[in-house]
């Protein structure tokens, strides 16, 4: 899912101060609940949070007394080799929500087999497949029919490339989670990587697996890029996964 609102303000300010970076990340500033430290491959920088807003260590981002409702991704996968492509695009017709408006996407635009195409739900859309499970019952068993929690549609990402989700800056979006199974194997680590203004934003990495949907909760805000990745640990091949 996707959301357009505004938490952090761009611009960072580089400080020579007391403060050490011991990891990446984002860390509360105990002087002033306004501002939060950002670290970054050893370097930190001083952030401010938009008026009347607070860090929120717990929540990692800047916070309001109301909670801000953010866009969910939902997606559905399964396990097993996708069919042959006979792409035909997933219409644009769905606009993205744009300020605090919860916005959860689904596929089921789609005919049988289709490549979601740029500008579904407002966004732009790399190696990103959609297909109705029911049409391949000799799945039954995979993560393509796992991850399946609503409907029968599930997206995946076609011979386990990566997919990217990207939108036009000054444009933003937020992934609050989604749901998602390895096709295939298990034991597969599902890696996601996202950059906020063209500059890296964070990571992370969840193991996944093909007979067990697995929910995974990101709440990353503002960001105009999120990669996805699946790999089996010493293969040099991506894993297909479902969402």
């Amino acid at each position: 899912m996707i959301s357009g609102s505004r938490i952090l303000r761009p611009g960072i300010i580089p400080i020579d101060g007391a403060f050490k970076c011991m990891n990446d990340g984002m860390f509360k500033n105990p002087d002033n609940h306004h501002t939060f430290w950002h670290c970054f491959h050893g370097s930190h920088y001083l952030k401010p949070c938009p008026t009347n807003f607070i860090w929120s260590q717990v929540e990692c981002q800047c916070v309001r007394n109301a909670v801000l409702p953010t866009v969910t991704i939902t997606t559905t996968v399964s396990t097993s080799s996708p069919p042959p492509t006979t792409e035909t695009a997933l219409p644009t017709t769905e606009a993205i929500s744009h300020c605090l408006q919860s916005n959860l996407i689904t596929f089921e635009n789609a005919s049988t087999y289709s490549k979601i195409s740029n500008g579904y739900h407002g966004l732009k859309w790399t190696n990103a497949y959609v297909l109705d499970t029911e049409i391949y019952p000799q799945w039954s068993e995979s993560g393509f029919y796992s991850a399946v929690k609503s409907s029968t549609w599930v997206a995946f990402n076609m011979n386990g490339d990566r997919i990217t989700i990207t939108v036009d800056t000054p444009n933003k979006f937020s992934i609050k989670s989604f749901v998602v199974s390895s096709a295939w194997n298990d034991s597969v680590t599902l890696s996601m990587v996202s950059q906020r203004a063209s500059t890296y934003y964070k990571e992370a990495s969840f193991k996944i697996e093909k007979n067990r949907s697995t929910t995974i909760e990101l709440n990353w805000l503002d960001i105009n890029t999120v990669t996805f990745y699946a790999s089996i640990k010493n293969s040099q091949h991506g894993e297909v996964f479902v969402m």
